[in-house]
């Protein structure tokens, strides 16, 4: 194994569930929003749907191949040109996916509290620290994910809890009222965060034991729908029916925040907020780059390549298009995604279990 470290599955469920979380509490409302209007809170619950059939699609495939990550079974099954050209191509998915979650994570600072802070260095210093965690190793993620949980939760309800007495519950009414259609659409937009599941078959092989892992794994998935359903409620209910109007409609929430007329605008909290949760999402899937890049080159060690793949993290970030060009093609990006975290999975077990059958 290139990595020694040993994590737990409650870890690694967590470590998905808080990176996934905050980033799509800030930066899929809005689109949910013009989806869904008044229904955004439901639309995550499809979006569940997807993870779960991801999560079993994976859990089945780590059962086949204990100790392999994707990359390296796809080897076996497919054979070596296949299965190389099918890593590589995930490699590249990773890249582009990890560079769109950077530029966000660069424009939201940007626009709201250093505009005149070049981007390529907010980028930079971001990749840098994310670079150092993954040097250190998937025992050392888990640590982190587990001690920022409770900090970014504690965060989501300082913002959300003074909010209670300004809540109008009426925003949310009719529920239905546009038919189920718009939600549907709403859902897939979270398709975007929820088929990211692909890559806990990157940290099953680290697994100390893995009992439980689909049970674990599912329960994660649920709780996210679970909140990210309540965050859009509390938005819904401050913001109403100019939530689609607004890039980030939790950032709203910040500013409406006033405590006895002396704790006001708590953008802060949101930004704190945000960092904190940004650095979990890079790093999740910037080790499972390093990682399945060494698996496909056949390297004894990840960590020297860690740092050049930052390198290539920040320039697809620079090249990518802006986040609010990204938010008028999420339909096709949740496609897209949909087709990789889903599709890539179901063919792989498919063709094992083909040639399980025929002795192959």
């Amino acid at each position: 194994m290139l990595d020694n470290g040993k994590i737990t599955v409650m870890q690694m469920s967590l470590f998905f569930y808080i990176s996934l979380l905050t980033t799509a509490v800030l930066t899929a409302q809005s689109l949910a929003a013009q989806m869904s209007k008044q229904d955004m809170w439901l639309a995550p619950y499809l979006g569940a749907v997807t993870g779960g059939i991801v999560v079993v699609l994976i859990c089945a495939l780590h059962r086949r191949f204990p100790g392999q990550s994707i990359i390296e079974y796809s080897v076996t099954i497919l054979g070596r040109p296949l299965g190389k050209l099918l890593g590589l191509f995930l490699m590249f998915f990773t890249l582009q996916a990890t560079g769109i979650v950077l530029r966000q994570f660069v424009e939201f600072i940007a626009l709201n509290f250093l505009p005149r802070t070049p981007i390529f260095a907010v980028a930079a210093a971001m990749v840098f620290v994310c670079g150092v965690a993954v040097r250190s190793g998937v025992e050392t993620l888990a640590r982190h994910a587990q001690l920022l949980a409770a900090v970014i939760l504690l965060f989501f309800f300082l913002i959300s809890v003074p909010l209670f007495p300004d809540f109008k519950y009426s925003n949310i009414l009719p529920v239905f009222g546009n038919g189920l259609i718009p939600i549907i659409k709403g859902g897939l937009v979270y398709h975007l965060w929820f088929t990211m599941f692909i890559y806990a078959s990157f940290y099953m092989p680290s697994l100390k034991n893995d009992k439980k892992l689909r049970r674990t794994m599912l329960g994660a998935v649920g709780m996210l729908a679970v909140t990210m359903s309540i965050s859009n409620l509390a938005t819904l209910f401050i913001v109403g029916n100019m939530t689609p109007f607004f890039m980030f409609p939790f950032m709203v929430l910040g500013r409406y925040i006033s405590l006895a007329d002396f704790f006001e605008h708590l953008e802060s909290l949101v930004m704190a907020f945000w960092i904190f949760s940004l650095f979990l999402r890079i790093v999740l899937t910037y080790y499972a780059m390093a990682i399945g890049t060494a698996q496909w080159l056949k390297l004894s060690d990840y960590k020297p390549i860690v740092f050049p793949i930052g390198g290539l993290i920040i320039i697809f970030s620079l090249w990518t298009r802006s986040f609010a060009e990204l938010l008028f093609q999420a339909a096709n990006h949740a496609f897209y995604y949909t087709s990789v975290g889903v599709g890539i999975p179901l063919l792989l077990l498919a063709v094992a279990m083909i040639r399980q059958r025929r002795g192959i």
